[in-house]
């Protein structure tokens, strides 16, 4: 399974597109949204993409009705502000991330095998592991 993730696109068009092509170069499975879509328009780009879209809602996103309508429209699942999902057995977290301590404390949970979150416009790769004395 290969997954694209992405976040935060906040109606950059020219970015998001040039994000979209690298998803079809590189044929994701999937492609996750840890939100901040803000205009709803901005979810018809993900029609160009040649993997499904799975999202949740950012601190960002108003117009819940007009993201729903167009993520329903191009096929992608719309979520709330969290989503558990399982790709081959593979347990993930998705959460925007807009409170810091909610966001540790699902990766302390140790439920999940990867925890995906944006919110802070910074990259972040890591592997914790968590050990309970």
């Amino acid at each position: 399974m290969n997954l694209g993730i992405i976040s935060d696109t906040h109606d950059d068009l020219p970015s998001l597109k040039n994000a979209i092509k690298k998803f079809n170069e590189n044929r994701v499975s999937y492609v996750i949204h840890a939100g901040d879509y803000v205009f709803p328009g901005v979810v018809k780009e993900f029609k160009h993409l040649n993997s499904k879209l799975i999202g949740v809602l950012g601190n960002n996103d108003g117009e819940k009705l007009g993201l729903l309508k167009n993520f329903q429209e191009i096929g992608g699942e719309l979520h709330g502000e969290f989503c558990h999902l399982e790709l081959d057995e593979f347990k993930i977290a998705i959460y925007h991330g807009t409170s810091n301590k909610l966001t540790e404390a699902i990766i302390a949970s140790q439920m999940y095998d990867l925890v995906i979150h944006g919110h802070t416009h910074k990259k972040r790769d890591e592997k914790i592991r968590i050990h309970w004395f």
